[in-house]
């Protein structure tokens, strides 16, 4: 059978359908957040055309929908959810000279021990500073690479300002929570951070 392509999207095909040995029929859907196909099999080449339709169809609206995801809203709807106070709140314990005193006043409210909000707010600090803060924007991968290829790694231990491999990857965990909360909230179709590296010899990877 001959392969099938729609028009380009992103500089790759939309969508194509081919035919396998076994007879079933291959969908390849360009995912342009993950930059790489999505792969499936079908039993007729119809069935498998409709889903490259529908599928790229949920991409195009989430790519073209004006409401944007924007760190400050998945961070309050974050905290709202994991800790009982708004982002907001959880900002005046990070930006605190006095930790235990501004979370002291937030009573029963704070859900959690004071450590765990000031962790989170203090990634979500660096990700305002590295200027990762539109999570549907075509930068938003490259920047928070970026924010993580600014920090000196040391395979043991932080020393002389170089920041640990285990804390590099507790921090790509922190902002991964953040991004999968938006996936899990409907404002994001996938994770555009999804198979980002920030560990290795080399700078963080985007394969």
């Amino acid at each position: 059978m001959a392969k099938r392509t729609t028009p380009k999207a992103d500089r790759k095909d939309g969508w194509t359908v081919d035919q396998r040995s076994s007879g079933r029929f291959r969908l390849r859907v360009w995912d342009a957040n993950l930059r790489k196909y999505k792969t499936s099999t079908h039993a007729t080449a119809n069935e498998a055309e409709d889903h490259g339709k529908k599928t790229m169809a949920r991409f195009t609206l989430s790519q073209d929908s004006a409401e944007r995801v924007t760190l400050g809203r998945v961070w309050n709807a974050y905290a709202t959810e994991a800790y009982g106070i708004s982002g907001d709140e959880a900002d005046t314990i990070t930006k605190a000279d006095r930790v235990r005193d501004a979370a002291a006043a937030l009573g029963n409210r704070l859900r959690v021990n004071w450590r765990t909000v000031y962790a989170m707010g203090r990634v979500v600090e660096m990700m305002r500073h590295a200027g990762a803060e539109d999570f549907k924007a075509k930068l938003f991968r490259s920047r928070v690479s970026a924010m993580f290829n600014t920090m000196a790694m040391d395979r043991t231990r932080a020393k002389d300002g170089r920041v640990a491999v285990s804390t590099k990857e507790r921090m790509k965990g922190q902002v991964k929570a953040l991004v999968n909360h938006a996936v899990k909230a409907g404002w994001l179709t996938t994770s555009p951070l999804a198979s980002i590296k920030v560990t290795g010899g080399g700078p963080p990877s985007d394969y």
